[in-house]
């Protein structure tokens, strides 16, 4: 079968929808630990008689994305409710359909990312016996009106989901309606909590977080330090400028102001880059350092797509253009940037290769009228959660390994 040509992407402006996060998940474990450690917490829950049950489970999906991580990895183990009702809200019509907010054309349910990964999914939950009830909307996740937003007609009422997924959707809060970043930031949480929760319910999060050490150079170092919060149009890029200082403690900051219970715990994940990006003692190569500096070069990167695809892992890390990033000649542009991330990615690795720490947190959110026996029920499964974090993170490893080895 002959292979598909790969081509540049846009060196003038950073577009989204060129495979940047594609590159990133196909080479890091995050999807894969994520799902683990939601099926086991998913296992704690049922096993205490809380949010599964054996006829059904509603789940909020809220700033879903096209929805793969929800019904792949999150849902994918871990109970035995006979019908899984899932209801997501996302802005994007690429992802949910609807009207594209930039250009105005209309994206058709049908020809959606989310209803491609429901038809995928739908056959593995009938295999396990599931019936799977699904359906998404095109919505501000920020509004404080999720009910409605996820309702066909007032199908939907409050404070009926057992689950609700907030995956990686706060760092794209940003000012509207004359409402600050963190005004929306509140309306959410307090909507996700007294609005769309049963009270018996919980909100699982997941944030990349910063590692807690002034030389920690991790993604998230890298995405906040060198990732520009400026318009998108001094970026010279198609995504929102993202307020990416620490979502997950302005999340615990946010829920003590409203009264609402929030528990954390922290794990680490691997962003893995290819062996070509080495020499044999381990060191980036020269030739390829000065590559990754150059954008009018990186069509010689085309020749090597593993080169090709780690220097768009990188990119995908600050979301800002080629050459906007190589116009900046202070300690933010391309020079600082890459000799950076490349020393820190030099200085990591173990028997399978060199990688970039991604720090990040799963927080718990619950009903501020849950019973104190249900949140104590709530925080025994986070526990053991915690208790197998050492055995999770290593099958993740091997289950990555094993997907990119068929890659």
């Amino acid at each position: 079968m002959a292979s598909i040509p790969i081509s540049l992407f846009n060196l003038a402006v950073y577009l989204y929808d060129e495979g940047y996060y594609d590159s990133f998940k196909k080479g890091t474990d995050e999807k894969i630990l994520t799902g683990m450690v939601q099926s086991t917490f998913n296992r704690a829950l049922t096993t205490r008689d809380l949010v599964f049950n054996r006829k059904e489970t509603r789940v909020f999906d809220m700033g879903s994305g096209p929805c793969d991580t929800s019904l792949r990895h999150y849902l994918s183990s871990g109970f035995e409710s006979a019908k899984i009702v899932l209801r997501a809200v996302d802005e994007n019509a690429r992802y949910v359909g609807g009207k594209d907010l930039a250009t105005g054309e209309h994206v058709p349910y049908a020809e959606s990312d989310a209803c491609r990964n429901f038809l995928a999914a739908q056959k593995g939950f009938g295999d396990r016996g599931i019936e799977l009830d699904f359906r998404s909307s095109q919505a501000d996740a920020f509004n404080g009106q999720s009910i409605s937003n996820a309702s066909d007609a007032g199908d939907i009422e409050s404070n009926s989901f057992d689950l609700a997924f907030l995956s990686h959707l706060f760092y794209h809060v940003a000012p509207k309606d004359g409402l600050s970043s963190d005004q929306r930031l509140d309306l959410a949480l307090n909507d996700v909590a007294r609005n769309v929760l049963k009270k018996e319910g919980v909100a699982v999060a997941y944030h990349v977080a910063i590692g807690g050490r002034d030389d920690d150079y991790s993604f998230q170092y890298f995405r906040d330090n060198f990732g520009s919060r400026s318009d998108s149009a001094i970026r010279h890029s198609n995504t929102d400028a993202m307020d990416t200082k620490d979502p997950a403690t302005k999340i615990e900051k946010s829920c003590a102001k409203q009264g609402i219970i929030c528990r954390t715990m922290r794990m680490e994940t691997k962003l893995r880059f290819c062996a070509e990006l080495f020499d044999h003692a381990g060191k980036v190569k020269g030739e390829v350092r000065e590559v990754f500096k150059s954008p009018e070069r990186y069509q010689e990167l085309l020749k090597t797509p593993g080169l090709y695809e780690d220097l768009k892992r990188i990119y995908f890390i600050v979301q800002r253009s080629a050459h906007e990033l190589a116009a900046d000649k202070g300690e933010t542009g391309l020079d600082n940037f890459m000799d950076k991330v490349l020393e820190s990615i030099e200085n990591a690795s173990d028997e399978h290769g060199h990688y970039l720490i991604t720090h990040e947190k799963m927080q718990l959110i619950t009903h501020p009228e849950r019973s104190p026996q249900t949140q104590e029920k709530i925080d025994a499964a986070l526990r053991e959660v915690e208790a197998q974090m050492a055995a999770l993170h290593e099958a993740a490893t091997q289950r990555f390994l094993e997907s990119a080895s068929r890659d």
